[in-house]
């Protein structure tokens, strides 16, 4: 008997699905991009505003670093149900030809 991990280890080494599976890193990558992205010109741009307004500028810091936060979870977390739906496919698919 195999332990969940090492079950999920085989059906993706044996993936009917290659070509989603290689997809799925680099669009998680690029959301973690835009993310950093998203917070360095949020720093530029609290630091620039607290020239004017101390608040301001710390509202823009707050709001601005909690969006980007929120941006790296939400590319995390569809990195993880794309997986995940990619190992379903694949345990159906794997099921079904058994039953044939």
């Amino acid at each position: 008997m195999s332990t969940p991990q090492q079950h999920i280890e085989k059906i993706r080494g044996a993936t009917s699905y290659a070509a989603l599976r290689r997809l799925i890193q680099p669009i998680y990558m690029l959301g973690v991009v835009l993310a950093v992205i998203s917070a360095l010109g949020t720093l530029r741009a609290g630091f620039g505003a607290m020239k004017f307004s101390f608040f301001s500028g710390v509202g823009i810091l707050v709001v601005g670093l909690a969006s980007s936060a929120l941006g790296f979870y939400i590319a995390l977390f569809f990195k993880e149900a794309a997986t995940m739906a990619a190992d379903a496919a694949d345990s159906i698919t794997d099921a079904n030809s058994r039953g044939e």
